[in-house]
């Protein structure tokens, strides 16, 4: 099946479209909003239908015309070029479908010729779309490699999603262990009914009315329950009131108690703060005298110690001196190295300046790119010179084909061309050829003739008979008329009637002209003329017939129609060489593009060299190996650079250390006879036992201006704490200390009545008796007698509520005897009703169970039957794909999944695969089923930018396979500019936003 044509009346926001001449491979390239995905659904919905309302599918339906659908014109195999029109109508739209052997049907035709696939399958298998590759990442990673079986089986992950959906519909309706499904649910209900009705069958009584009995009852029931309450709750507020009556009276004591402690005002923990500001003067007088002491020891030995500043201060010098002993001598064997690997790299240089064998100075050569991106175009400037060669080598192949066919073909008409007879000869034999025709014409006209002939002859005697009768009878009439007339004249002149005398002349005269008239026969003479006429044309037929009596007509005849053979062959033939010229016209038109590409190819190769400074016959001849030679030489011009550097640096670094060793010896040691590793030793001794005495002094004197600042601290500190003591006297209005003990006594005093006193507010705050209860059980004078009075009418109120309630409940015993006999069909008719709830519930489950099952054989089928074949061309697919990393894809033997092989061995899980990886596994399954499993459907193949997420490399690989898939016409719809350069030009369709009303035509 083959798209030929796309005609749109209206469709979405495209209306009187067209787009024509439709390739096996075509790309539709557009903008967001171009119409690319209005497009893609325009050919599902009249191949299957548009879209229901209740359907999720976008309808398109257009907003500005009342025109909605279109044509598709398709060539399918055996059955020809058919148009399938659908238009707005039913549901699914009014379809026409038109063969070009005139056959006209509707959808049954179309449903015919498109094998009765259905739009799901159709879109599961020959359409991508970027919403359905990207369900592979959206999945779990658990349910990738079930995700990738179902795909493979289906084209989508229907099959993984049915056995989920089937799963969840059997555990919604039963589990084994559980209680909320609902058969789990309805069989607890039955068990239940089931043991109400065992009970319900022991009794089944009559009914009577008392009804009004029980209701008033249960009135005065009522009642008496909300007295009941109010009583014991009055009840329980008196006993509540018994234990809180002394808690109020304490709380008032302390409160009268608390009002002589008004005025007083004590800083918070004042005892305490003062006794620790008392103990910390004591502790810092004492500490004072001791650093006093141990101040005037350490003055007195500083003054015991000298050291040799010039030499502590060289000290770095010094140390870094000594410590480059080590690095000095790395440095010398990296200087020797270095000069080793000069000299080798000096003979690298020479002997690939040699192999290059042209001169390029070193710092030309080291700006020239030796980029990635010139290796690759190095790389694909080489494959095209290949390519360029290989299409040489077929287009000489076929020019000499298509060259020895047409000379062949001249050969043979030049053969005939000689054989035939000219125009004019031609025209001359037709004309003699003619006249053989004519002949039959003469001889049958002969014969006609003579029986016309013979036929007026006849004519000729019979009338001459008639004439002679005639005369006969026309004699005996007028003298019998002349005698009649005759008396009337003479009647008439005797009776002078002159009227009647001239009515007799008139009738003598008419007379006699009737009978000259009859005497002479017209047809007579007439018959007489046309016999001499045919006997005329009689003799000149005659004449021409003998002319044709000589036998010259079947020679002539027959030359003629051998001449006519010729010039058909002929021009068979000469239609034969158009096509062949054609042909030939067409090599000769693709050796001139070969030749321009050529051309292209060799000023890119000679451009390619400039910017490499290479020869024009190094870059057309050796371009790859000048290119790597070039490479290699610019390394090892970089690494002698770098070795110079290195070498220059570690002497410069000796020379530095070498230095610095003799200035420190010339101050310090005055010996010059020592070598360097001496000279350092011994000055770092000389510093090491200066240190040691710059270590003392600095220790003492640290020391004593340690003592000096905590001397100075601790006064600080001691002056500090005596004003916050006089503060805190200040703070509680004492003179004394003593006096500030006192005020402490009454301050703790104070504090104590006030804890009692909130926590007796706690527990008042925690009792039910609100402030206006306990102001009115105060006015009680006995709480006692009360409570004694509540509860005997509380008894009394109960004692009535108990009989009353055993009177009820006989009354109540009495009704239910009655009414069990309706109780018990009612229950009989909900364990019945019940019971084919679950027997349906169960069917229902029966019915997912069996589904699970087929659908559990169902892939077991594919995966043994029709899967192998799948996986081995799915398998060519991802190999080519993926450049041989991986090579191929393993079902599993104990599950829905797949193991995917390495080139290396090794078996990967679905969900070890990365993002790309696993998109390429799902085309290859796509592509495999469309191109394999549907082998026989050659339906076009739509991708709607399915590849977007793959990189530029990936990319590339996935259109090449596109473009190799043979049987299947692929529409390529996208929007990515970068990609049309991987496309011929007649392949690409370009689509604009402002395109509404267009025909697109290659």
């Amino acid at each position: 099946m083959k798209i030929l044509e796309i005609n749109i009346y209206g469709y979405g926001k495209l209306e009187n479209t067209r787009i024509t001449d439709l390739q096996d491979f075509q790309v539709f390239y557009g903008g967001n909003e171009a119409g690319k995905s209005t497009i893609m659904s325009f050919i599902h919905s009249i191949l299957f239908g548009f879209p229901t309302k209740q359907q999720t599918e976008l309808r398109y339906e257009p907003k500005n015309s009342a025109k909605y659908g279109g044509q598709l014109t398709v060539v399918f195999s055996g059955r020809g070029k058919a148009v399938i029109e659908r238009v707005k109508g039913k549901a699914a739209g009014d379809v026409s479908v038109m063969l070009e052997d005139g056959t006209y049907g509707g959808e049954e035709l179309l449903q015919d010729l498109l094998s009765h696939i259905d739009k799901y399958l159709y879109q599961s298998i020959f359409s991508f779309n970027l919403h359905r590759l990207q369900n592979v990442h959206s999945i779990k990673s658990e349910d990738l490699g079930r995700f990738l079986f179902s795909a493979g089986a289906v084209g989508s992950d229907k099959l993984l999603i049915a056995e989920n959906s089937l799963q969840k519909e059997m555990e919604l309706l039963f589990k084994p262990n559980g209680k909320k499904p609902i058969i789990n649910e309805k069989l607890l209900k039955l068990r239940d009914l089931h043991s109400e009705l065992l009970k319900a069958e022991q009794q089944n009584g009559r009914y009577s009315d008392l009804i009004n009995e029980k209701e008033t009852i249960e009135s005065r029931i009522t009642d008496l329950s909300k007295e009941n309450a109010r009583l014991q709750k009055q009840i329980n507020k008196l006993e509540e009131w018994k234990k809180l009556y002394p808690v109020v009276k304490e709380q008032a004591v302390i409160r009268e108690e608390l009002k002589q402690y008004e005025n007083l005002q004590f800083p918070v923990d004042g005892a305490e703060r003062l006794e620790h500001l008392e103990n910390k003067a004591q502790e810092y007088e004492s500490r004072k005298n001791s650093l006093t002491a141990r101040i005037s020891a350490t003055a007195s030995l500083l003054e015991d110690l000298s050291v040799c500043t010039d030499l502590l201060n060289s000290e770095s010098a010094i140390v870094n001196a000594s410590e480059s002993l080590p690095l000095y001598e790395q440095l010398r064997q990296e200087q020797n190295q270095y000069k080793l690997k000069l000299e080798k790299l000096e003979h690298e240089v020479k002997a690939l300046r040699e192999k290059l064998h042209f001169t390029v100075k070193e710092e030309d050569l080291l700006m020239l790119d030796t980029s990635i991106f010139m290796k690759e175009k190095i790389s694909d400037a080489h494959s095209t010179q290949a390519r360029l060669k290989v299409k040489k080598d077929d287009l000489d192949r076929r020019f000499n084909e298509e060259k020895a066919r047409l000379e062949s073909l001249e050969q043979q008409l030049k053969s005939i061309k000689a054989q035939l007879l000219p125009d004019d000869e031609v025209e001359e034999l037709k004309k003699r050829v003619a006249q053989s025709d004519k002949q039959e014409d003469l001889q049958a006209g002969l014969v006609d003739l003579q029986e016309r002939l013979a036929s007026r002859q006849n004519a000729y005697k019979q009338e001459v008979g008639r004439a002679a009768k005639e005369k006969k009878l026309f004699t005996t009439q007028r003298a019998a008329f002349v005698a009649l007339f005759a008396a009337l004249i003479v009647v008439g002149i005797w009776s002078s009637q002159w009227l009647l005398t001239a009515v007799g002349a008139i009738g003598a005269l008419f007379v006699l002209i009737s009978f000259r008239k009859s005497t002479v026969s017209y047809r007579t003479e007439d018959l007489r003329a046309e016999i001499e006429q045919l006997r005329e044309k009689e003799k000149i037929l005659k004449d021409k017939l003998a002319e044709f009596a000589k036998g010259e007509q079947p020679f002539l005849a027959g030359k003629l129609e051998k001449e006519m053979q010729l010039r058909e062959k002929h021009h068979l033939l000469h239609i034969k060489w158009d096509e062949q010229n054609g042909q030939y016209e067409r090599i000769i038109s693709a050796f001139e593009q070969w030749e321009q590409d050529a051309i292209n190819h060799k000023a890119l190769l000679i451009k390619i060299g400039q910017d490499l400074l290479l020869p024009d016959h190094i870059v057309l001849n050796y371009l790859n190996d000048a290119f790597q030679l070039i490479e290699k030489l610019k390394i090892a011009y970089r690494d002698r650079q770098y070795l110079i550097e290195q070498y220059r640096t570690a002497s410069s670094s000796l020379e530095k250390i070498e230095t610095q060793i003799k200035t420190l010896n010339d101050k310090f040691l005055k010996n010059s006879h020592l070598s360097i590793q001496e000279t350092a030793l011994l000055l770092r001794n000389k510093v090491k036992a200066e240190l040691e005495k710059r270590i003392q002094y600095d220790e003492k004197q640290a020391k004593l201006t340690e003592l000096t600042e905590e001397l100075k601290e601790l006064e600080t500190e001691l002056t500090a704490t005596k004003d916050e003591q006089a503060k805190l006297l200040n703070l509680a209005r004492a003179a004394t200390t003593e006096e500030f003990r006192k005020l402490a006594h009454d301050s703790e005093r104070k504090e104590k009545l006030s804890d009692e006193l909130d926590s007796l507010s706690r527990q008042l705050k925690i009792t039910t008796i609100t402030a206006e209860e306990i102001a009115a059980f105060l006015l009680i004078e006995d709480s006692d007698e009360e409570m004694a009075k509540q509860t005997m009418r509380l008894g009394e109120t109960e004692k009535e509520f108990a009989a009353l309630q055993s009177q009820l409940a006989d009354v109540r015993h009495e009704i239910n005897q009655l009414e069990e006999g309706e109780s018990y069909a009612n229950l009989l008719h909900t364990f019945a009703l019940q019971k084919a709830e679950l027997n349906e519930e169960a069917k229902k489950w029966a019915k997912y169970t069996i589904a699970k099952d087929l659908l559990a054989k169902t892939a077991n089928h594919f995966k043994n039957d029709k899967l192998p074949k799948v996986l081995k061309h799915a398998e060519e697919f991802l190999d080519f794909l993926t450049e041989r990393n991986y090579i191929r894809i393993v079902p599993q033997q104990h599950a829905q999944g797949f193991l995917v092989e390495r080139s290396d061995g090794i078996l990967f899980e679905a969900n070890e695969l990365s993002q790309a990886t696993a998109e390429q596994v799902y085309v290859s399954l796509r592509l495999a089923l469309a191109t394999v499993l549907y082998e026989k459907l050659h339906f076009p193949i739509l991708i709607d930018d399915s590849f977007v997420n793959f990189d530029h490399k990936r990319t590339r690989k996935i259109l090449e396979l596109l473009q190799r898939v043979e049987g299947n016409q692929i529409l390529f719809f996208t929007c990515h500019q970068h990609l049309l350069p991987s496309f011929e030009a007649k392949q690409v369709i370009q689509l604009r936003e402002e395109d509404r009303v267009h025909v697109w035509q290659q």
